[in-house]
């Protein structure tokens, strides 16, 4: 490893982390960082931040095999509207936030004999989206981008992939003709939670988050 200089970690043992901190340095993945609409590079991207989290030696943070995620509020159906997409850009998610926090699993990688802190420590880290004061879900980002945003870049519309500038109707014309299925807005978390019927199928569910990197992310990724 080269910010250790002397340490040495099979690639397979750490394959699930998502941001490293060492010293006064932060590596995480700019897929943790960035707008979930981006396209992908095929080459892992990594961005530096500043800081620290307060632990000695190098700590990996990693996501939990299994994220959790709320259920739907059976109260809310009334909120639940699912109405046709009119191709309006808005920002029905803008009280959504992602917070860092860490559970009580941790594990050393590499300890040395003589000393009493490990040197390289893997600690499972959540990444969780809140609605408000309401926690929403844990998602696994490392995870689904390997499994999803590269199938997602490959099928993108070049055609329509100027969509921003096109008027509504026009978008949802163009939208339309290319998916061949019914459009729905998604602009809350009740209703992408509780899902039109249909969805991936005969509906193509369009989250409104314009804007919004930070929801774009989350929504994404659940």
């Amino acid at each position: 490893m080269f910010e250790s200089g002397n340490l040495n970690l099979a690639p397979e043992s750490i394959k699930s982390v998502m941001a490293m901190s060492s010293g006064n340095s932060i590596f995480t993945l700019n897929s943790l960082i960035r707008d979930a609409s981006h396209p992908s590079s095929q080459n892992v991207q990594i961005t530096r931040i500043l800081g620290n989290l307060n632990r000695p030696g190098i700590v990996m943070l990693v996501p939990p095999q299994a994220p959790l995620i709320r259920e739907s509020d059976p109260g809310a159906w009334r909120v639940i509207n699912h109405a046709p997409f009119d191709g309006e850009p808005r920002d029905g998610f803008d009280n959504t936030t992602l917070h860092l926090s860490f559970t009580n699993y941790e594990m050393p990688l590499i300890v040395r004999t003589g000393v009493i802190d490990a040197e390289v420590t893997i600690l499972e880290s959540l990444v969780s989206v809140y609605d408000r004061q309401t926690w929403t879900a844990d998602i696994d980002v490392v995870t689904h981008m390997d499994e999803s945003t590269t199938q997602m870049g490959s099928k993108r519309c070049n055609h329509i992939s100027n969509e921003s500038a096109l008027p509504p109707e026009e978008l949802v014309t163009r939208l339309k003709e290319a998916s061949n299925r019914r459009l729905v807005a998604i602009d809350s978390w009740e209703e992408l939670l509780d899902p039109p019927e249909g969805l991936g199928t005969r509906t193509l569910g369009i989250v409104r988050a314009v804007g919004n990197w930070q929801a774009r992310l989350a929504t994404a990724t659940i």
